[in-house]
């Protein structure tokens, strides 16, 4: 099993299209709506992928709620988003992200391209552990023959 490991840096729109890339590139599918029509037709070697890749309940939320953005995705010719870390606006690039924001005026932002994430043996963002967890009281140790106290109950 093999996790997905973005840029820690990244926003929540650039994490979903790192992973959304990492998932077209290693199922061979060329464009979001091609990963989710080979997923739909139940695609043996699509499949055969997706029970390698091990992705975290964050990485499932954002790609559900990117979905708009997944759809500009392409991986040849290369179509994937260059991200102003200052605004947040993105434009979609072939080959090198802009030297300075394109999309909002004066901004001082320097935009960065979007890469596949990469594989990771590990989650790369480990859940609570359960103890650390908030959850109900934990139940008391049942009562033995000898401390039930039967009078309690009548």
């Amino acid at each position: 099993m093999v996790w997905l490991k973005t840029k820690d840096t990244y926003s929540d729109t650039a994490v979903a299209a790192s992973v959304a890339i990492a998932l077209l590139k290693r199922t061979k599918q060329n464009t979001w709506t091609d990963l989710v029509r080979a997923t739909d037709e139940a695609d043996l070697a699509v499949a055969k992928v997706f029970k390698t890749v091990e992705l975290t309940d964050r990485q499932l939320e954002l790609l559900n709620a990117q979905q708009p953005i997944l759809g500009l995705l392409q991986i040849s010719p290369a179509v994937v988003p260059a991200i102003c870390p200052q605004c947040t606006h993105f434009v979609l690039v072939s080959d090198v992200a802009p030297t300075r924001c394109m999309v909002t005026p004066d901004c001082p932002g320097k935009p960065y391209k979007v890469l596949a994430a990469v594989g990771a043996k590990e989650n790369p963002t480990p859940e609570a552990p359960l103890e650390d967890m908030p959850g109900p009281a934990p139940a008391e140790t049942p009562l033995t023959a000898s401390e039930f106290d039967d009078d309690a109950f009548a």
